[in-house]
């Protein structure tokens, strides 16, 4: 092997092992100091994110076992104060099972109904009183507790006291945008109307529109009548059997006027249409009135006759120029307008809203008097019936602390698993490490004796040169 000043590559061979070897020493030191094999993230970012999120849920439901024992003490508390409310109310069974014997006397029977009064402010008062943390437990106001023993809603376990539901109320709430349903029939233009009536000439369920309007063509008033059924959603409107009239005047026509009414004028359940023409003339006034018969019962649908002219002079007037319904049975109304000579049926835009309401089954006691055997005899039910819903919130006291229990047992297990999960990801490896150090050390040792070796080399060259000299 050659012979150099300039460059010792021999050692700065040994340093660079020397180098890897101390920072290796150094990282086996940092682990057997600190117990973890991760130290920094670049020792093992993947693990470091893995074991991080297996710490937080460790942590997460180490507190979600601590709120359940904290829910058990809850509910023991509760448990205590309703089991001293049923011992209340056995003694107060013994007493009016006393009082409504028939040999005492009402004195005696006031004494027996002193001591159950008593025991009814007292029954009152532990309701009123029995709290937790500023919770009370038996009054009705919280009659289930959410324990959180998890992430969000699926980690929420409900600690039912009192037996209680949901009750459910949807209303529908108009907007006031409308949705136009316009309809076309009869005379194209109209000198009176189009003005409507509101009614289920079809006995759907639905209501519908009639709808009436009239103009003067010359001698001759053209009166069309249109009967607008909804469809099952009552969004949709089509003109079946479009009737009317034409009536016949003389002279030059000064003014007229149109009233009608639906009434069942047949009495078989459905409505007709009963309709009064008036009309004024340089030669004097007249009238046509006449009805126009529903044949939808026993016809088998819906059928409107032609109109009959009866010569009855009577005025009626349910007609309207604007009318206000609910037209799809949404619980909101919807409006009926003329436009121009046809019928827009707008329907209001509508929105639901949910409004939801606790009902809470209550263990407050019934007044009762034992100051008559009558009373006593009354008070012997109501006893009972509060003896029963005791019982049942004893019993569901019982169930929810079961139910508690068992989750908390399975939440302190998975604690267990996501961190012996975390250790083998996060703790070093005592004996492993123990061993790289032993190695890792007497490889830094020998490395700088080598050093040391290595850097006399460049001494012997000066040597031969001056042996040379």
């Amino acid at each position: 092997m050659a012979v150099r000043i300039g460059s010792n590559i021999s050692a700065l061979t040994v340093q660079r092992s020397l180098s890897k070897t101390s920072k290796e020493l150094h990282s086996v030191s940092e682990r057997l100091s600190s117990g973890l094999r991760i130290n920094r993230g670049s020792d093992d970012a993947a693990g470091l994110s893995v074991a991080g999120g297996l710490k937080t849920d460790r942590r997460v439901f180490t507190q979600g076992v601590r709120n359940l024992n904290d829910g058990l003490s809850m509910l023991a508390v509760a448990e205590g104060a309703i089991g001293q409310l049923s011992n209340i109310v056995i003694r107060q069974t013994e007493l009016a099972e006393q009082a409504a014997n028939g040999i005492f006397s009402p004195s005696q029977r006031g004494a027996l109904d002193l001591e159950a009064q008593r025991l009814f402010d007292e029954y009152q008062r532990i309701l009123d009183t029995t709290e937790f943390n500023g919770l009370n437990l038996l009054d009705g106001s919280a009659p289930s507790i959410d324990l959180q023993a998890g992430y969000g809603e699926n980690g929420t376990i409900q600690a039912d006291i009192i037996e209680n539901s949901i009750d459910s109320v949807s209303e529908s709430i108009g907007l006031g945008t409308y949705t136009d349903n316009i309809v076309s029939y009869g005379v194209a233009t109209a000198d009176f109307g189009p003005e409507f009536i509101v009614a289920d000439f079809n006995l759907d369920g639905i209501d519908d529109v009639m709808a009436i309007k009239s103009r003067d063509l010359g001698s001759t008033i053209r009166t069309s009548i249109g009967f607008l059924l909804g469809n099952s959603t009552g969004t949709g409107y089509t003109v079946v059997e479009p009737t009317g009239f034409d009536t016949i005047y003389s002279g030059a026509l000064l003014n007229f006027n149109v009233t009608a009414q639906a009434r069942d004028a047949g009495s078989d359940g459905d409505s007709d249409l009963i309709v009064n023409l008036a009309y004024i003339t340089s030669l004097g006034i007249g009238v046509a009135n006449g009805t126009i018969t529903n044949n939808t019962v026993g016809g088998g649908g819906f059928s409107m006759g032609a109109f009959v002219f009866d010569g009855t002079n009577v005025t009626i007037d349910q007609l309207s120029a604007s009318v206000t319904a609910d037209m799809n049975n949404d619980g909101v109304d919807d409006n009926i307008q003329g436009s121009g000579a046809d019928v827009n049926v707008r329907i209001q835009d509508t929105t639901v809203n949910v409004t939801e309401s606790v009902v809470v089954e209550s263990l407050a006691q019934d007044a009762f008097s034992l100051t008559s055997q009558y009373g006593a005899l009354q008070a012997l039910s109501s006893l009972k019936e509060n003896l029963t819903r005791i019982n049942s919130a004893v019993a569901r006291i019982g169930a929810t602390q079961s139910k508690i229990g068992t989750a908390a047992n399975v939440i302190t297990t998975n604690v267990e698993n996501y961190a012996a999960a975390q250790s083998r990801i996060m703790d070093a490896d005592i004996a492993s490490e123990s061993a790289k150090f032993v190695k890792l050390n007497l490889l830094q040792q020998a490395s700088a004796s080598i050093l040391a070796q290595a850097n006399l080399q460049p001494q012997l060259a000066l040597n031969l040169i001056q042996n040379a000299i």
